[in-house]
């Protein structure tokens, strides 16, 4: 899709002229339908806009037009023997089964372009409005307010081009959005933004194939990290829990050999030494390891915890 520089600004509104839409694919009544309903969109000069159905592309205002469609002086000449300062030509194409709509807006400095590839007949017609519209908006000279929405953050917005933030003021009427974002393709839509009014445009952006791997290999990664930190916290959990019971029970067995041997009327020094050692292993050692696995436990579990529910998901973008 693409969208051509719009239209030099003016005072004023400029007179526009619609030619009969080009669309062989289409019945006659269609035609006519989409043409009217443009001429009307963009306020065509009463006399210009065809009313008559596709015939009148072969005599239209009693001119032989079959060569000139594509021939820039001949609707150069055209428009301004129509008396109009825009002549609005549109066009629609069927190609593998998309329907890529097409207006040219002639004008006295060259012409404007604006494309569409739409999936389905029943777009064309608004499609066709929006491009007619976006080749006019130039002229206007109002604002209004537009709110972009999207999944994905820090995204480079464009409004015809000129950078804008997610929120804020546009220039009014039909222009084009772009939005790009490092890994993704880009987005560009065709907005319409009433004066004075706010519009919120939701973006969803795909990934392109080597990023969404990486993602995807990443965001497994975390998971893994996740289940792993959660599945080690339950077990120093555990293991705390079972130190500082197996502590207890070491405690009051040293506890009471300390007892029996204190009632003995013969002690030895090596009796007493070998009772020390085991105190000390149970107040030094097996104490405060407990304490320490039985509170990393939980932390380490809480950390799994977060980093599985604050973590991306891998088939976010499936």
């Amino acid at each position: 899709m693409m969208l051509l520089m719009p239209l030099a600004m003016m005072a004023a509104a400029p007179s526009v002229g619609v030619l009969p839409l080009d669309a062989p694919h289409l019945s006659a009544a269609d035609q006519t339908d989409f043409s009217v309903r443009l001429a009307d969109a963009v306020g065509a000069t009463p006399g210009v806009a065809p009313r008559g159905g596709p015939a009148l592309w072969a005599t239209f205002e009693g001119e032989d037009l079959s060569g000139c469609r594509n021939d820039l002086s001949c609707l150069s000449e055209l428009a301004g023997g129509l008396g109009v300062e825009v002549l609005l030509v549109p066009r629609v194409e069927v190609v593998g089964g998309d329907h890529h709509v097409a207006v040219q807006a002639i004008v006295d400095d060259g012409s404007r372009e604006c494309t569409e590839v739409v999936a389905g007949a029943g777009l064309v017609g608004e499609t066709l409005r929006l491009c007619a519209l976006s080749l006019l908006s130039g002229y206007g000279s109002g604002t209004g307010t537009l709110r972009v929405v999207s999944a994905e953050d820090d995204l480079e917005l464009t409004w015809d081009g000129a950078p804008i933030t997610a929120e804020g003021p546009v220039p009014a009427g039909v222009h084009r959005l772009d939005a790009q974002k490092e890994g993704f393709i880009g987005v560009s839509r065709l907005v319409e933004v009433a004066e004075g009014a706010e519009q919120e445009v939701e973006l969803s952006l795909t990934p392109t194939p080597e990023y969404l791997d990486d993602y995807v290999f990443s965001a497994w990664l975390v998971q893994g990290t996740s289940w792993a930190m959660m599945g080690l916290g339950v077990v120093l959990t555990a293991a705390g829990a079972g130190t500082l019971v197996g502590t207890y029970f070491a405690a009051g067995y040293v506890n009471s050999a300390i007892a029996a041997y204190n009632q003995q009327a013969v002690r030895t020094a090596e009796e007493r030494e070998a009772l020390d050692l085991q105190k000390n292993v149970v107040n030094f050692g097996l104490l405060p390891a407990g304490i320490v696995v039985s509170a990393l436990g939980p932390l380490v579990l809480v950390g799994g915890l977060s980093l599985f529910l604050l973590g991306d998901s891998p088939g976010r973008y499936e």
